[in-house]
């Protein structure tokens, strides 16, 4: 039970510092073209909390379905 926590954590852990790059990646790329990006920027804003917010769900069914198992 201790391993799979620890799996699950440092699994997190990735998918987290993955997101963190990619939305430095997206800062990068707006700081070079400023000037009719306005609209894009909101949008790649709003895709990157989409796909934090669908990271987020499958780590809570993942760690339900550990819990059902364990249990």
């Amino acid at each position: 039970m201790m391993i799979m926590m620890m799996m699950m954590m440092m699994m997190m852990m990735m998918m987290m510092m993955m997101m963190m790059m990619i939305d430095d990646d997206d800062d990068d790329d707006d700081d070079d073209d400023d000037d009719d990006d306005d609209d894009d920027d909101d949008d790649d804003g709003y895709y990157y909390y989409y796909y934090y917010l669908l990271s987020l769900l499958l780590l809570l069914v993942v760690v339900v379905v550990v819990v059902i198992v364990v249990v």
